[in-house]
């Protein structure tokens, strides 16, 4: 029945390519009615053709480089799902994926690149959904912040916030974004009401300062800058909804991040707050999300603003149950809206896209089900008499005209272009009698994906320490023994640390005397200052990447360290831990 169902989903998404393909981009329809407001907000609730806006809708990054197929089969299982708002990516920066950038060096905009965005935005308008667009991105995926600090020379990651030269590549991208027309439906993107929201990025994070301060001041700019010349469209963060709250014990309320979402949601110049949710990934339960979801619709109504939970997931077990208690929350507490991460669908060649993450939902499936169920509720909100009064809305003040950027041809370099970690020669290990008592510490370890054959590894960590003294970070040494099945560089990325991502760093060791399972291990250790376990604690979640220079795959089925039923962080001892070069936890292959 299923591989039924992908044959004539195949084939019904072939002949939409097909029709796509027959005619001449710039004389495409134009967006039909479904589509033909813009959203805007009111009070604490957003409004759409004069009634008020709640939804559920979801996340896809790949509609800027993948297939028109792919993007249509995705598209119409939102329809089928009741879901009206999607969050897509507007950016691509540097080399590209797949053949595909949208900004190949500053300036540089490349019209094959935006081709694909242009009918992502121009097929959604005529299905009738909304769409949300980060311009930039935190993370390397897709070039990101530090693409920009790369061209520059900028330094590290947070001049990005800082740098003149930077701030102004990403305002002339912002200009040339809005000011684009669409060549489906000959409508330029700020004029264009399939688009609800643009985002200033994806996470926007600045741990060099963690009073927030920073992140503020820039946020304040740059969605003066956007709402300078486009007046039709919401402006958000895109931020996970980190507070600052230096006092708190949990991780995402003390303020590590260099985020305030308090400050930034409370900005003229924002319209909504968005908050994320993970509780895998930031070393919390589902129960606690429940509770980080009423915080932040509570704290929206007294800033007086909508806020959309607009990434959540879950790979625990009884994924059903947790979505079913959270979206019942949002429901209860008058949420605005939510979209989940993420919805896939088929690929070309009609198998679905691959779970790279965990969280992916594909329809029909128990998951989109549930979800479905709760779109219906949004919906059935949607037809209720507006609550609260209109916000005025400051004139905007007209922006320069932008420059012209030549048009580049796009290279099939892969996403991002990270620095090598470099491979070490490993170096006898000392003797040393350990400065905690035997057994007090270990390491847990989950895998971040459970396909056993892909272009990266994603082991995730946390240091118990169930002795009676505190531990020193910069003493500890966990090392995760794979193969490496080929000689490429490999390439070293800490996603997120509760003790802070800048405090992770790492290194690869060729083994001398490799086994069957093993010929390399990643070294993973924290810098001097980084902090300290303390007695019966832990380090937090220390979730890492790594790929190959050249982008082929691991064969994990075979590593050592890897463990695909270890969903979840366990005491695992194929994962070593040394303290000041003496092993004190795991076994070695």
């Amino acid at each position: 029945m299923k591989n039924r169902k992908i044959i004539t989903r195949v084939l019904a998404c072939l002949l939409t390519v097909l029709l796509a393909i027959s005619f001449i981009p710039t004389k495409e329809p134009e967006v039909s009615a479904a589509g033909a407001d813009f959203v805007s907000v009111s009070g604490t609730q957003f409004m759409l053709n004069g009634k008020p806006f709640y939804f559920a809708g979801t996340n896809n990054y790949y509609f800027h480089y993948k297939s028109k197929l792919m993007v249509d089969d995705v598209l119409n299982d939102m329809v089928s799902m009741n879901l009206k708002v999607l969050r897509i990516w507007g950016f691509m920066d540097g080399a590209g994926q797949g053949g595909v950038t949208l900004q190949s060096s500053p300036g540089v905009y490349v019209e094959a690149g935006f081709l694909n965005l242009d009918y992502a935005i121009y097929k959604a308008g005529q299905l009738g959904i909304k769409l949300v667009i980060p311009f930039t991105n935190n993370w390397d995926d897709f070039g990101g912040m530090n693409q920009y600090v790369n061209w520059f020379s900028a330094g590290s990651h947070d001049a990005f916030y800082t740098n003149a030269s930077v701030k102004q590549a990403y305002k002339n991208y912002i200009t040339y974004m809005l000011n684009r027309t669409n060549t489906y439906t000959g409508i330029k993107y700020k004029d264009d009401p399939a688009i609800m929201t643009w985002e200033l990025a994806n996470e926007p994070r600045m741990q060099s300062d963690k009073t927030g301060n920073t992140l503020l001041s820039w946020a304040s700019e740059m969605s003066t800058f956007v709402k300078s010349t486009d007046s039709n469209h919401l402006v958000a963060v895109g931020d996970e909804g980190f507070y600052n709250i230096p006092t708190n014990s949990s991780y995402p309320y003390q303020g590590g991040e260099g985020v305030d979402w308090t400050r930034l949601t409370s900005l003229a110049t924002i319209d909504y707050g968005t908050y994320h949710l993970y509780p895998d990934h930031w070393g919390t339960s589902a129960a606690w999300g429940k509770q980080w979801i009423i915080d932040h619709i509570r704290d929206g109504k007294r800033i007086g603003k909508p806020v959309v939970l607009e990434e959540y997931g879950f790979m625990g077990g009884n994924r059903e149950a947790v979505y079913t208690d959270w979206l019942g929350t949002i429901d209860s507490e008058g949420g605005a809206g939510s979209q989940f991460w993420i919805l896939t669908g088929i690929q070309d060649d009609g198998s679905l896209y691959p779970d790279y993450d965990g969280f992916n939902v594909s329809y029909p499936s128990s998951v989109a089900t549930l979800i479905s169920n709760h779109a219906k509720i949004m919906n059935a909100k949607s037809s209720a008499t507006p609550t609260a009064t209109p916000t005025p809305t400051a004139t905007p003040t007209p922006t320069a005209t932008p420059t012209t950027s030549p048009t580049a041809t796009p290279t099939t370099t892969p996403t991002a272009t990270p620095t090598a970690t470099p491979t070490a020669t490993p170096t006898a290990t000392p003797t040393a009698t350990p400065t905690t008592p035997p057994g007090s510490l270990k390491v847990q370890y989950k895998t971040g994906d459970t396909a056993t054959s892909n272009n990266a590894v994603m082991p995730h960590f946390n240091i118990i320490n169930n002795g009676a003294g505190i531990v020193d970070l910069s003493t500890l040494k966990i090392r995760y023994y794979f193969t490496k099945d080929s000689n490429s560089v490999l390439n070293f990325f800490c996603d997120y640390a509760q003790l802070g991502g800048a405090n992770v760093q790492a290194q690869f060791v060729t083994m001398t005397t490799p086994t069957a399972t093993a010929d390399t291990y990643l070294e993973v250790s924290f810098k001097a200052g980084s902090g300290s376990i303390a007695a019966n604690g832990q380090s937090g979640v220390i979730q890492t990447r790594f790929h190959k220079g050249d982008w082929s795959n691991f064969n994990e089925s075979n590593d050592y360290s890897f463990d695909v039923t270890k969903l979840n962080l366990t005491d695992w001892n194929h994962v070593t831990l040394y303290q000041d070069g003496t092993l004190v936890y795991g076994t070695t292959p």
